[in-house]
C-alpha cells in the first residue's frame, strides 16, 4: 500500500471504530433516554445522537482530506465552502485519478454536512428530534457505502500511475 493511503487506512479505522460506537450507543442508551420521561430526557438524546453524527462526519472528511492530499496532491478547496468542495473533489474525476465516491455516496454526505454545520453553529439543546433520527438513518446508509468505496479506492489506485 502506498505509505500516504496508510495513514489514511488508520484514520478509516478510527471512523470505523467510532461508527460501531455511535451504533452500541443508539442500541443501548437511546432507547433508555427514549423511555426516560421529561424535556431533559429528550434534549439528551438529541444532543448524544447529533454529537455522534458530527463526530463521525468529521472523520469522514479526515480521511477524504488525506486521501485527496495523497491522491491529488491538494485539496482545492478554501474559505468558507470548503468542506462542500472538499466532498466535490473526492466525487469528481481528475485527470490522475477515477471519483473516490460515488454520486450517492456524495449526497448522503453531503446532506451530513450540512447537518454537521447546523449541530456544529446551533445550541445542542435546539436540535429537532426529527431532524436528528432522519440524519442517524443517513449516516448508517453512508457510512458503510464510504468505507466500501475508500477500501475500493486504496486497493485499486496507485498514485505511482497517475
Amino acid at each position: 500500500m502506498h505509505p500516504p493511503f496508510a495513514r489514511v487506512r488508520r484514520r478509516l479505522d478510527d471512523v470505523r471504530e467510532a461508527f460501531d460506537r455511535l451504533q452500541a450507543i443508539e442500541a443501548e442508551i437511546v432507547p433508555l433516554l427514549a423511555a426516560t420521561p421529561g424535556e431533559a430526557a429528550g434534549v439528551a438524546r438529541n444532543m448524544l445522537r447529533g454529537s455522534g453524527i458530527e463526530g463521525i462526519y468529521s472523520g469522514i472528511e479526515g480521511v477524504l482530506k488525506a486521501l485527496l492530499v495523497a491522491a491529488d496532491g491538494e485539496v482545492h478547496a478554501e474559505g468558507g465552502a470548503w468542506h462542500a468542495r472538499l466532498l466535490a473533489q473526492a466525487a469528481e474525476p481528475t485527470g490522475r485519478r477515477p471519483p473516490i465516491i460515488s454520486q450517492a455516496v456524495f449526497d448522503r454526505l453531503d446532506r451530513l454536512r450540512a447537518f454537521r454545520h447546523v449541530e456544529r453553529n446551533t445550541y445542542a439543546h435546539l436540535l429537532r428530534a426529527g431532524d436528528v433520527e432522519r440524519n442517524v438513518q443517513i449516516l448508517v446508509e453512508a457510512f458503510p457505502a464510504f468505507e466500501v468505496e475508500i477500501l475500493d479506492f486504496l486497493s485499486s489506485f496507485d498514485p505511482a500511475d497517475a
